[in-house]
C-alpha cells in the first residue's frame, strides 16, 4: 500500500514538473507584450471604428459592467468572476486571434499569453501609477466602447470624491502621521515610492516611512518597520488574522505607536490594490481612520459618488 502511495506521488510530481515546462515553453514562443503604455500622460491617438477588443484585466471587465457596455466587437470572458485569472480555452483563443488586448502592464500568466501567441495586434497597457491614471482609463474605455457620456461621469464623480478629501483634510495635514502600509506577512511587504498606494498616503497627509523604497512593493524585515515607529499601519487584507499576524512576527512589534495607540486598521485589498475605482473608497477609509470627523460632511456624498 505505501509502495502505491509513493509511486502516485512519483507520478504527480513529474506531471506538475511537465506542466512548468510547458508554461515556460508558451511563455518563450510569444510575442513580448508591447512597450506602449497607456496612461494619462499620453494619448491613443487613433481607435479604428471597427476594432475588436479583448477585456482581460478583472477590473476592466468590472468597469464595463459599471458602464453597461454591450457590443459584439468586445470579448469578455465566459469564466470570469468563476477564476482569479480569467482563462482561455484553445477554441476561444483561437476565435480572438484578430482582437486587440486591453491589458494592464504586470499581465503575464500563460492563458494570456497562449491568447496572445497568434494575435498580431499589439495590446493597448493601461498602466496605473497614480489616481488620475485610473480616471482616465475610465474615460478611455468609454471612448473605445460609445460610452463616453457614462464614462466621463464616473471620471468627474470619482474626482469630486478625491478633491473633497483634500478639501477636508487641508488643515490636518500638518500632523504628518507616519504610515506604514502592509501589503503582506509572508515575506513582509509593504507599499514603497513606486504607484498610486504612495500617492494615496501622500493625499492624506500621511508621511510613508518607505518612501526611500522606489518599488510599488518592496519587502523589509519587521525590524525595519519596529525602527521606524510608524503612528498607524494600515493592513491590507480580507485574511481575519491578518493584524494578529503581525503582531505575533515579533515580540517588539508593541513598541510600535500604531499598536500601542490602536491606531492599526485593517482594510480589504479590493480597494487598494485592484487600480480600480474602488481605490477611491480605499483613500477615503484611510482619511477617515485618521481623521474620523473631518470628513463628516462629505460622507453621504462620498460613498453615493464611488457606489455608482
Amino acid at each position: 500500500m505505501q509502495n502505491s502511495i509513493y509511486i502516485i506521488k512519483i507520478i504527480f510530481l513529474f506531471f506538475l514538473l511537465a506542466c512548468n515546462a510547458h508554461k515556460k515553453q508558451i511563455i518563450q514562443e510569444a510575442p513580448l507584450i508591447s512597450d506602449t503604455f497607456i496612461d494619462s500622460d499620453s494619448t491613443l491617438h487613433k481607435i479604428e471604428p471597427n476594432q475588436k477588443w479583448v477585456l482581460w484585466n478583472d477590473n476592466h471587465i468590472l468597469l464595463a459592467r459599471d458602464l453597461n457596455i454591450q457590443t459584439p466587437n468586445l470579448f469578455i470572458n465566459p469564466n470570469f468572476p468563476d477564476s482569479i485569472f480569467p482563462y482561455f480555452t484553445d477554441e476561444q483563443a483561437k476565435e480572438i486571434q484578430n482582437f486587440k488586448f486591453i491589458v494592464d502592464s504586470d499581465e503575464t500568466e500563460a492563458s494570456f499569453l497562449i491568447a496572445l501567441k497568434n494575435n498580431k495586434n499589439p495590446p493597448v497597457n493601461l498602466r496605473t501609477q497614480k489616481l488620475d491614471d485610473i480616471l482616465y482609463h475610465i474615460r478611455l474605455i468609454g471612448k473605445i466602447f460609445g460610452k463616453e457620456i457614462e464614462a466621463n461621469h464616473l471620471a468627474d464623480s470619482l474626482a469630486t470624491v478625491k478633491n473633497a478629501i483634500q478639501k477636508a483634510l487641508k488643515n490636518k495635514n500638518k500632523l504628518n502621521y507616519k504610515v506604514a502600509m502592509i501589503l503582506n506577512n509572508e515575506p513582509l511587504l509593504v507599499a514603497g515610492k513606486g504607484s498610486y498606494l504612495h500617492e494615496m498616503m501622500l493625499l492624506c497627509g500621511f508621511q510613508n516611512i518607505f518612501e526611500d523604497k522606489s518599488e510599488a512593493s518592496t519587502q523589509v524585515t519587521i525590524q525595519e518597520i519596529i525602527q521606524k515607529q510608524p503612528d498607524i499601519i494600515f493592513a491590507i487584507s480580507d485574511d481575519p488574522k491578518f493584524s494578529e499576524q503581525f503582531i505575533g512576527l515579533s515580540s517588539q512589534t508593541f513598541r510600535i505607536p500604531a499598536i500601542q495607540n490602536e491606531k492599526s486598521f485593517q482594510l480589504s485589498p479590493y480597494n487598494f490594490l485592484g487600480s480600480n475605482k474602488e481605490c477611491f473608497l480605499g483613500l477615503y477609509q484611510m482619511a477617515k481612520a485618521a481623521y474620523p470627523t473631518a470628513l463628516e460632511p462629505y460622507d453621504s456624498l462620498t460613498i453615493k459618488k464611488i457606489r455608482l
